[in-house]
């Protein structure tokens, strides 16, 4: 598997995007946190943000919402 490297300030922001959707999509399964954050070497909350904007992209639910109590 291919290890992308995100240098801050060597790539722009929307190279960052393309090189994440394009590592997404090229998995057999949807990536969780913990893959995104080894992958790319970035925090949680971040992890978090890309995924959340990946499935919101693609229509899909990253993390199941909670019901109201």
């Amino acid at each position: 598997m291919k290890h992308y490297e995100l240098t801050a300030g060597v790539c722009s922001t929307f190279e960052q995007a393309i090189r994440f959707a394009d590592w997404c999509e090229s998995r057999p399964t949807a990536p969780n946190f913990h893959d995104v954050m080894h992958q790319f070497g970035v925090s949680r909350a971040t992890a978090y943000n890309w995924l959340a904007a990946w499935h919101a992209a693609r229509g899909t639910h990253a993390i199941p919402m909670r019901k109201a109590a």
